[in-house]
């Protein structure tokens, strides 16, 4: 990868980290039918961006990047409750799903 394609895949997978704390926080907990389902769209979504914001070039870089960005966007969901004294259960699967999704289309 040239280095303007390294920048923007860091760049896109910041994007997804961020965008995905907003909604795995805020909007996961809503949904309790349907959430593997919206994890598996949101992985493939964001697998597909980086792989694409990137040029096109996946590979190793790609896909630590997209994986990178999955955990850390799942990351305050699962913390914050667990340093509350409950590890939120429910969201263990939900986030391997993702991260599958995610790391599998940014190759």
């Amino acid at each position: 990868m040239k280095t303007g394609q390294i920048a923007r895949t860091l760049l896109a997978g910041a994007a997804v980290a961020i965008a995905g704390a907003v909604l795995v926080y805020f909007v996961f907990p809503e949904i309790g039918f349907g959430r593997l389902i919206l994890s598996a769209l949101a992985g493939y979504g964001a697998g597909t961006f980086i792989h694409r914001a990137g040029g096109r070039n996946g590979g190793p870089f790609a896909m630590t990047v997209a994986s990178v960005a999955v955990v850390l966007a799942f990351l305050p969901a699962l913390l914050i409750p667990a340093l509350g004294g409950g590890f939120p259960v429910s969201l263990l699967l939900p986030t391997l799903v993702t991260l599958g999704f995610a790391i599998y289309n940014s190759r």
